[in-house]
């Protein structure tokens, strides 16, 4: 999805006027996922999330199509910062479950996030999680 919006901002209650400003977002995204059962006593899944933005490519110097007064900031707006935000999240995931009785599992599993920031670098984290639940249908 390839998006360009204007940014409308106010100071002390009033719209700024005189002042154009625009956010550029070129995001990716791929969700996918398999599922398999084990003679109807354990099911396996496995997934992957990946969502990138690409902003408006300014640190690849690709932004050719981009309009030089969005990309330069010595000829922008104060905003110029906040006018792409390129990023990437990923989150490969695996679970198994067994069926202890009828209406009974126990379910296991790790899911793995990591998210990066191009500009800021501030909010990066990578996160190993395990859990373990037990589900009871009724």
């Amino acid at each position: 999805m390839d998006s360009l919006s204007g940014i409308a901002y106010f100071s002390t209650f009033q719209f700024v006027e005189g002042d154009r400003s625009a956010y550029i977002s070129n995001i990716h995204s791929l969700n996918i996922g398999a599922r398999t059962a084990i003679k109807k006593k354990v099911d396996l899944y496995f997934g992957l999330n990946r969502v990138q933005d690409t902003g408006d490519g300014r640190l690849t110097a690709l932004a050719t199509s981009v309009p030089r007064a969005i990309v330069d900031p010595s000829l922008g707006s104060p905003l110029i910062v906040a006018q792409t935000f390129p990023l990437s999240f990923t989150s490969p995931q695996a679970r198994i479950s067994v069926r202890l009785k009828e209406k009974l599992r126990v379910n296991f599993g790790y899911q793995y996030y990591s998210y990066g920031e191009k500009f800021l670098h501030e909010q990066d984290y990578n996160a190993h999680t395990g859990y373990a639940s037990l589900t009871w249908a009724f």
